[in-house]
């Protein structure tokens, strides 16, 4: 069994088909219907929604990983230093591409959107309607920003025993909780599906398998997971099964199982490609061309919103759209996000409380602490 002791394998990768997934979503996103061909090749190919939700699951995955090794190296989990890594990892570049969207908004380039500002600055636009195309993705930041909030405190003052508890009573009520928001609230039944609460389960998954993923009962577990090749089935249920689910039960299926299904069947498949990272899958995920593009997944993901799916755009602009999504993530991975990396590593103070038995902090990959 893998050792999570340097940079977790796959997970740049993971990103790269998360951050693909939601890119092709948003290119079909606005492709007239056509025949059944056409329309049942969109089930499968446009599914963005299983996009974020790997991004939750790694999240969860990730940020509880960082948060045990802190405090198996430091004998204590810093508050003020997580939140203070979270906000130059997160804020710089999203903050730039807000002030962006306003400019542009004032000179009536794109609609306005500051009816809906106020949320995106605040990261609250998880429980707002969705009305403006070039901030309706700030939902999902709003939700990882408001699991960076809560769950450290959570993981500062509880023992693993009470977080792998309270990690599975969430994925156990959020189910109903998604019932009876429907119920008080029908009319907001479109939009339960980007609230914070609604989504907690995916976050969760990831989060009880880093918790669980040192324990001898768990990787045996998985070694026989493996053996009955759960991962593979919940692969071709992600992407042969659940969108057709999705497509005929709408969001009656989403906002009972449909998003802890996805959850379930993602942690399988992300820890089957970390600790299986050898094989060809996952050696086509750690490829370098493929993990650069797992390190751009957070410009990429805010940027494409500008150019991508905002209007019935012929194919040509498309790919001009794409072209201007990669170069402007590549600008911010290389004249932002790096700079305050570099800038943030200076306020990193605390020492290890037993050097010699600390090898290398646990990263995904420079940007994922």
């Amino acid at each position: 069994m893998l050792q999570l002791r340097d940079k977790i394998p796959s997970l740049d990768g993971l990103r790269a088909v998360s951050i693909t997934l939601v890119i092709i979503s948003h290119v079909f996103i606005r492709t007239p219907a056509g025949g059944p061909i056409k329309n049942a090749f969109l089930a499968l190919a446009a599914n963005g929604r299983v996009g974020v939700s790997v991004f939750f699951v790694i999240s969860g995955f990730l940020i509880t990983t960082l948060l045990i090794r802190e405090k198996n190296r430091f004998n204590r989990i810093s508050l003020a230093g997580f939140y203070r890594r979270r906000a130059f990892r997160i804020l710089p570049a999203y903050f730039i591409y807000l002030i962006c969207i306003g400019a542009l908004s004032l000179l009536g380039i794109i609609p306005n959107v500051f009816h809906e500002f106020w949320s995106a600055v605040t990261f609250t636009s998880d429980y707002r309607a969705h009305h403006n195309w070039y901030l309706d993705h700030t939902w999902s930041l709003s939700v990882e920003e408001q699991f960076y909030l809560i769950w450290p405190v959570i993981v500062v003052f509880c023992s693993r025993k009470t977080l792998v508890k309270l990690a599975c009573a969430v994925i156990c009520l959020d189910p109903v909780l998604r019932a009876i928001t429907y119920l008080r609230v029908p009319s907001e039944m479109m939009d339960i599906k980007y609230m914070g609460h609604a989504r907690a389960d995916q976050l969760m998954f990831g989060c009880i398998a880093a918790l669980l993923f040192q324990s001898s009962r768990f990787q045996r577990g998985l070694e026989t997971a493996f053996r009955w090749k759960l991962p593979l089935m919940a692969f071709v249920f992600l992407f042969a099964i659940e969108p057709f689910l999705e497509f005929f039960g709408r969001e009656a299926y989403l906002l009972t199982i449909g998003f802890t299904a996805q959850g379930c069947c993602i942690t399988l498949v992300m820890l089957s490609l970390i600790v299986q990272h050898e094989g060809r899958v996952g050696a086509f995920l750690n490829s370098g061309a493929i993990c650069h593009l797992g390190v751009l997944s957070y410009s990429l993901y805010l940027w494409q919103q500008l150019f991508i799916g905002a209007a019935h755009y012929p194919p040509k602009r498309l790919l001009w759209g794409l072209l201007f999504s990669f170069l402007l993530a590549e600008a911010s991975f290389h004249l932002v996000e790096r700079p305050f990396l570099r800038l943030r590593r200076r306020f990193d103070t605390l020492k290890p409380a037993n050097p010699e038995s600390y090898q290398n902090p646990l990263v995904s990959s420079e940007f994922a602490n």
